[in-house]
């Protein structure tokens, strides 16, 4: 379980955190988990979370099927690569 991370202020904005969520999805399919959890209030990771993943409550965000599948897909890819291929939140409700 992975319970924070944290991008340094001299690193971000630079896909660093989505590199990483990426990375994060790639490991998890592979040992067979069918969603991932973050939490975010505000800033680049809502942001992000909010773009492919479900939000439900106040700040928690849920991304599984094919939405998963495809950030595990772009893990190790290049941020351009990344932004480029983010899945969509519909892509959550997809098997």
């Amino acid at each position: 379980m992975l319970l924070d991370m944290y991008v340094v202020p001299a690193y971000r904005c630079q896909g660093l955190g989505a590199a990483l969520i990426c990375a994060i999805a790639a490991e998890i399919t592979g040992l067979g988990w069918a969603y991932m959890r973050g939490q975010a209030l505000s800033g680049p990771a809502a942001r992000l979370y909010g773009r492919v993943g479900v939000r439900f409550g106040t700040n928690e965000y849920n991304v599984s099927g094919q939405a998963l599948r495809q950030l595990a897909s772009l893990a190790g890819k290049s941020g351009r690569d990344i932004l480029r291929g983010l899945p969509t939140q519909a892509m959550n409700y997809q098997p």
